[in-house]
Order: structure tokens, then C-alpha cells, then sequence
């Protein structure tokens, strides 16, 4: 004898629906100059993938920290390195290697119906491409090109630009991250994104958000309550069906529990709302990488400092005088150290021996997205 499976009635329909509705992610790309929905579910939960030109990029070597201590070690580089207090940061493992992209959470674009602690995100980088044997690559984007320095199987170098480089530029890369200057700039390969984003895991970093939710595994974990829900709501129905008034009885039952999870739910989401509100009122302090930077290089030297000024996010301006010594030594030692690209000291007019000393930020681990027009 066979036996139909009989069809679900339109309250039970209507449940799963929802179910599935509420336990899908949005899933959402931020470009360089637009927002773009990429479809997914209609729940309070999103997946935001946010384009290179937003983006910074670091390597971190973490061969000699601990595993368990990797993911502390990764964050407190980013807070020592990056020029902005609310960084969102997406990391991919090659070993004990972190390829890090970080940005500014204030330069992101808000997404409507998505509080932050319920955004996943992901550095687009991660999605672009795959794993190539050593060598410097130029890669097309969806806003401009990237250039990429891959050795041993791990990512080492990366930099992104609006359009293609110039000479100049993209041999600047190839010395920077351990290659010879190249003859000529290589057309850039096509795009390719690939569904499985590249390292051996992924790490999520918020380092604005306090007990931030984990929404990805909130929505899986969602989804499996909406199977076993929907499982037991078949359960019942089969076992009700010999007796149509029994039948009647219990459907209406079970469509108002039903009524009353979803009730307490959409309540339970609405306190979870407060609390978020609640905790982006938090502001964590940061140590001042730039400032840090000049007294690792300024310290034991003749210079006296009378004044500092921060002019914008890569150039820093001071003014002082060297008491003995050459000013050059001095402007070698502001270059040794990794924070900074370039340096330069020059005497002030009518001003009794006042030496400016100007540094630039090294673009590639420091460069902001305001710099853009520039490349990096």
C-alpha cells in the first residue's frame, strides 16, 4: 500500500514561510560610489560585501603567537596601524599569515532595516581571484584594478587602484613587495569571483561593536529551527488526520502556538534592538599609530620638538630644532621606520633656526580611501 504525503495546509505554509523569511541574510554589496541588494532573505540579518576602494590592506605574521591567541594579535595590530578609531575588519589565514583588509566603518554607507552588530562582512578581495604560484599580478575589479604579490602560497602584498598604473606606480609596487621594477605595466586579467573566498579561514573583527552577534550562525542556526519546526507542524499533522472534527481541533492549536513562537520572537527581537542601541554608545580609545611612529624614530635624537600637526590622514608636519647633528640623519631615521614612506626637513624663514620636518605616511599599509584619486 502506498502511502501520499498529504498536503500542508495554508497555515502551515504561511509559517514555514516566515520561518524561512526570518532566517535568511540579505545579502548586500557596497561599492565605490553605489549600494547594490544582491538578493537573499528578507530577515534582520545581512551579509555586506564591501568593495576594494573602501579597503586597506596589511600582512601579519603571526608564526610565533599562539593559536589561540591569533585573532587578539591580528586586532591589535589593526587598532596600532590604522588611521580611524571605528575599523571593521575581514581576515583570511594562509597558515600562520594573516592577509588583513580593514576599513572605516563611518565611511560605509548605513544599510537600511540592518543594525551593525547583525552585518557580516566581507572584504570583496577575498572573493576576487584565487591562490597563484609567486609572482605580481594586475587584476581587473568592479571600480578599478588591484595589483597582488603572491610567495610560498600566502598573499603579501596588495594594493588597489581606479584605474591602471602608471610606470611609475606599478614599479613602486613590484620594489616594495620584494620584486625587481618590471618593464612596462601587464594589461590586467579579467574578473573572476569565485564563491569560496580565499585563505584557510576567515575571521571577522569588529573593533567598534561590544558582544557583537556571530549573524551568520545566528541565521544557519535559524534555519535549522525552521526544518525541525516545520517537521514537528508535518509531525502533527499526519498523526491528527484519522478524524476530521480531532483534525479541526488541533490545527487550530497548533496555528495559535504557532502565532505565539513567532509573537515572542519578533518581541524578543525588538529588546535585542535596545540592547545594540544600547551598546553603540560605547566608544573604545586607541593608541595613535602616526604619534607612536615619531617618537619610535624621534627618540634619543638632537631634535627638540616645539609644535605637531596632523595636516590629514598621510602627511604630518613638525616643527623644531636639531641641536647638533645633520638634519639629514634625522630625517633617515623618520624613513627607517615602517610607518612612514617618505620624510623631509626644511628651514622656516625668519624664524631663528627652525627646522619642518614633513613625513608621509606609507601608502600601501596607511593610505586612506580619500586617496583614491592618487592610487595605492
Amino acid at each position: 500500500m502506498t502511502i501520499q504525503s498529504p498536503t500542508l495546509p495554508p497555515w502551515a505554509s504561511k509559517v514555514l514561510q516566515r520561518l524561512k523569511q526570518a532566517s535568511s541574510p540579505r545579502r548586500i554589496r557596497i561599492g565605490r560610489q553605489s549600494v547594490e541588494s544582491l538578493g537573499g532573505g528578507s530577515g534582520p540579518y545581512a551579509e555586506v560585501i564591501v568593495d576594494r576602494s573602501h579597503c586597506l590592506f596589511i600582512e601579519i605574521d603571526a608564526e610565533n603567537v599562539p593559536a589561540q591567541r591569533r585573532r587578539d594579535f591580528v586586532e591589535l595590530s589593526v587598532r596600532r596601524t590604522a588611521p580611524f578609531e571605528d575599523a571593521e575588519v575581514d581576515v583570511a589565514w594562509f597558515g600562520s599569515h594573516a592577509a588583513v583588509w580593514y576599513w572605516s566603518k563611518s565611511r560605509i554607507p548605513s544599510i537600511e532595516g540592518v543594525s551593525s552588530p547583525r552585518i557580516h562582512w566581507v572584504a570583496e578581495s577575498r572573493l576576487i581571484d584565487r591562490i597563484r604560484a609567486d609572482g605580481i599580478y594586475l587584476i581587473q575589479t568592479h571600480d578599478g584594478v588591484l595589483g597582488r604579490c603572491w610567495r610560498d602560497g600566502r598573499l603579501i602584498a596588495e594594493r588597489w587602484w581606479p584605474a591602471v598604473p602608471g610606470q611609475g606606480e606599478w614599479s613602486t609596487f613590484s620594489r616594495g613587495s620584494g620584486h625587481a621594477a618590471p618593464v612596462g605595466v601587464p594589461d590586467p586579467s579579467p574578473l573572476e569571483m569565485s564563491d569560496e573566498p580565499l585563505g584557510d579561514a576567515a575571521t571577522g573583527i569588529s573593533l567598534t561593536a561590544v558582544g557583537s552577534l556571530r549573524p551568520l550562525q545566528v541565521a544557519r542556526w535559524s534555519a535549522v529551527a525552521a526544518v525541525i519546526t516545520g517537521s514537528f507542524v508535518l509531525s502533527a499533522f499526519l498523526s491528527t488526520a484519522y478524524s476530521a472534527a480531532t483534525w479541526r481541533s488541533r490545527v487550530g492549536e497548533a496555528s495559535r502556538q504557532a502565532d505565539s513562537i513567532l509573537d515572542a520572537r519578533d518581541a524578543a527581537e525588538q529588546h535585542r534592538e535596545r540592547i545594540d542601541a544600547l551598546l553603540g554608545l560605547r566608544s573604545p580609545a586607541t593608541p595613535s599609530a602616526v604619534l607612536a611612529g615619531l617618537n619610535q624614530a624621534l627618540a634619543g635624537r638632537s631634535w627638540a620638538m616645539q609644535s605637531l600637526s596632523i595636516i590629514d590622514r598621510d602627511r604630518v608636519e613638525a616643527i623644531g630644532r636639531v641641536s647638533d647633528g645633520d638634519a639629514a640623519q634625522l630625517v633617515a631615521a623618520v624613513e627607517a621606520v615602517p610607518l612612514f614612506a617618505e620624510a623631509s626637513i626644511e628651514s622656516l624663514p625668519n624664524s631663528s633656526g627652525l627646522l619642518m620636518l614633513k613625513v608621509r605616511l606609507r601608502g600601501r599599509d596607511i593610505a586612506t580611501p580619500a586617496d583614491a584619486a592618487e592610487g595605492r
